[in-house]
């Protein structure tokens, strides 16, 4: 059954995403209508919540407001600090690195756009990455082996985001994206074997793409240390998974 359920997971969260992106991308191609218009960028936005969409949909007869509460919402007081943590890493990271902010986004504007992207842009995808798919994948491989194989499995599924004219993802190539895919899906790992609950998750991936689009990164050694520095204790931290706060689904 939680064969059939990873199964699942992953084939609806790419038939469905997908279906979207490509119709954007078929959309903004063929007809006169650009990415930045209503009509692609609702297809840019609803395709984001395959994953979200599967994870809601494994739940099954247990689907009720009590268990889809404790699904986003559950975790262990000490996993606050660890999303603490995590995130101080990355502004860090990313701040010291650059040095730059990105001057086509306002300082007031953050906290409104980091809303958007915990529930439309990047973190509505969690519920199925880390809420299911995740300890499904850990009940068969090693937590470092199962984190590294979704990162790879993660950035596939945005890879029709660059074929479509004018998306924001072409400003990177997709190797660079991939790169930094797997090193997030490492940190998001953690957080979540350590008892971090689903909406943690969604908070540190919105942040993290905020943070991504509010500095003008740089490829320099404080970049590569500090990406270092967080992959290497969220391995740690995976290793050191204490049976009580391991992610339920």
């Amino acid at each position: 059954m939680k064969q059939h359920r990873l199964t699942f997971c992953f084939f609806f969260s790419f038939l469905f995403t997908w279906c979207f992106w490509i119709g954007d991308a078929l959309l903004v191609s063929f007809t006169p209508f650009q990415e930045g218009d209503f009509l692609p960028s609702l297809l840019f936005t609803v395709g984001g919540f395959g994953p979200g969409v599967a994870a809601i949909l494994c739940l099954g007869k247990v689907r009720n407001w009590k268990n889809i509460r404790c699904f986003f919402f559950q975790h262990e007081k000490k996993s606050i600090w660890i999303l603490l943590l995590l995130l101080g890493l990355e502004i860090l990271t990313f701040g010291l690195s650059s040095l730059q902010l990105n001057s086509q986004i306002s300082l007031p504007s953050v906290p409104l756009l980091l809303l958007q992207a915990i529930i439309l842009y990047g973190g509505n995808e969690e519920p199925g990455w880390r809420g299911v798919i995740q300890p499904l994948l850990q009940e068969k491989l090693p937590n470092w082996l199962a984190a590294l194989l979704l990162g790879c499995i993660w950035s596939v599924w945005h890879l029709p985001l660059w074929f479509i004219p004018g998306n924001s993802h072409q400003g990177t190539s997709f190797l660079v994206f991939a790169f930094l895919a797997v090193f997030t899906t490492f940190w998001l790992a953690a957080l979540r074997n350590q008892g971090g609950s689903v909406f943690f998750c969604m908070i540190l991936h919105g942040a993290t793409n905020i943070l991504l689009s509010l500095f003008v990164i740089q490829f320099n050694w404080i970049l590569v240390a500090g990406l270092v520095v967080l992959t290497v204790l969220s391995v740690w931290l995976l290793r050191k998974q204490p049976p009580s706060s391991k992610a339920k689904t």
